[in-house]
């Protein structure tokens, strides 16, 4: 008599459906949304680093004048 494997058989990745590749995509975008949020920039690699907020560049003042010019009339 003989006895059946007491181990099954693993399953096998259904590679051919559809549904299984658009679970994975967005399985793997919301992996690399958390690895951006909560490890450290300097650990990560280029691509997937956080670059630095850029600043707004501001031209002018509350009285409406631009910076670093004097517009008063010289005598």
């Amino acid at each position: 008599m003989m006895l059946a494997s007491i181990a099954p058989a693993a399953p096998a990745f259904p590679w051919h459906d559809w549904q299984f590749w658009i679970a994975t995509t967005i399985a793997l975008v919301a992996l690399i949304a958390l690895v951006r949020k909560f490890v450290p920039a300097t650990w990560l690699p280029g691509f997937l680093a956080r670059g630095k907020p850029r600043g707004r560049k501001v031209t002018l003042t509350i009285d409406g004048k631009t910076p670093g010019r004097n517009d008063s009339p010289k005598a």
